[in-house]
């Protein structure tokens, strides 16, 4: 057997229900022109299926079972961290979805990327999107030796925070050891959009680097974990409320005010939404979100909404805010 060179980089797979889509990201894995130091799948609960399909994969891989299921994918992540880096020490980890496809390239590209700019948090690719009723797009050109790349600062972020993934990204670990108290990279009371918490955090303590090159295809379907427009609303504003105070904290009053306005507009869309879908208890738990908005955190822009929801209503069947996934990709993803 041939053997490939290897890159200073662990692989770190949360995997929950897989069974049908985690072969081919590993197959992925497994064929990388520059192989990861190595690749841990942390399978979210108990789950029989998941872990014999991670067993039987090409690549050899160490499989940790989490012994209860976390919902999401942020302690699943921080425990597969928190593992490979005992092992030893690495200049990145990718996070890498049990759905995706990464291009055979991506760490080869990463890695020279990663090594070429020390002082990046972390080095992220762009990604293809692809709807399961679609052909599998073709890999993207070859990037060359010397592949463009650009600088990436807090505001470009928030400007466009669909265009940046875990799964085609690698996170220097040294760099995120001012990101939370407990050092893990991820907040783990954050079901959903976890992402977009710790990549502001990382931001605001340093720079990241995009390279102009699709780096791998990103699964979309209805049924993902961001299937639900509420739910991504609220766990939105539970980021930027969580963010508020620790701009807070960094004594950056300017961004703890930018959050704490970006988590009352959180809030009133998921209560226009809530209202618009008029299932059982959904108008008042809109009714309760906008109240919460106005007392507690003295959001004054939210009494015109409690207002005005009857005339925004518009249609009020259950579908008129299925935000499933698709459609929330459609709005995010980049040009």
């Amino acid at each position: 057997m041939v053997q490939r060179e290897k890159c200073p980089i662990g692989v770190v797979i949360p995997a929950h229900r897989s069974q049908d889509v985690l072969a081919a990201t590993l197959d992925r894995v497994s064929n990388q022109t520059v192989a990861p130091r190595s690749v841990i799948v942390v399978v979210d609960g108990p789950d029989p299926e998941t872990e014999s399909v991670a067993r039987s994969a090409a690549i050899d891989c160490e499989i940790l079972v989490l012994p209860e299921g976390t919902g999401g994918p942020s302690q699943p992540r921080n425990r597969g961290a928190e593992r490979l880096l005992a092992k030893g020490p690495l200049e990145g980890v990718w996070f890498l979805d049990s759905d995706d496809l990464p291009d055979t390239r991506f760490l080869s590209v990463v890695s020279r990327v990663l090594e070429r700019n020390p002082d990046a948090g972390f080095v992220t690719t762009g990604f293809e999107s692809w709807f399961s009723d679609a052909t599998v797009p073709d890999p993207s050109p070859d990037p060359g030796d010397d592949p463009v790349v650009r600088a990436i600062d807090l505001d470009g972020y928030l400007a466009s925070t669909g265009s940046i993934l875990p799964s085609f990204t690698v996170f220097r670990p040294s760099a995120w050891s001012k990101v939370r108290e407990s050092g893990a990279p991820f907040d783990e009371s954050v079901r959903i959009n976890n992402d977009y918490d710790t990549f502001i955090r990382m931001l605001h303590l340093g720079t990241g680097v995009r390279i102009d090159w699709v780096g791998g295809i990103y699964r979309v379907h209805p049924a993902g974990i961001s299937a639900s427009g509420v739910g991504i609303q609220l766990c939105r504003s539970h980021c930027n409320e969580s963010l508020a105070r620790w701009f807070e904290e960094q004594g950056d009053e300017d961004r703890a005010r930018q959050f704490r306005r970006s988590m009352g507009t959180s809030k009133r869309s998921a209560a226009k939404m809530l209202w618009r879908r008029n299932l059982p208890g959904d108008r008042k738990f809109a009714i309760g979100i906008l109240i919460q908005s106005i007392v507690e955190d003295q959001d004054v822009r939210s009494a015109p909404m409690m207002l005005a929801l009857p005339v925004l209503a518009g249609r009020t069947d259950s579908s008129a805010s299925a935000d499933v996934r698709e459609s929330y990709f459609r709005k995010t993803a980049p040009e």
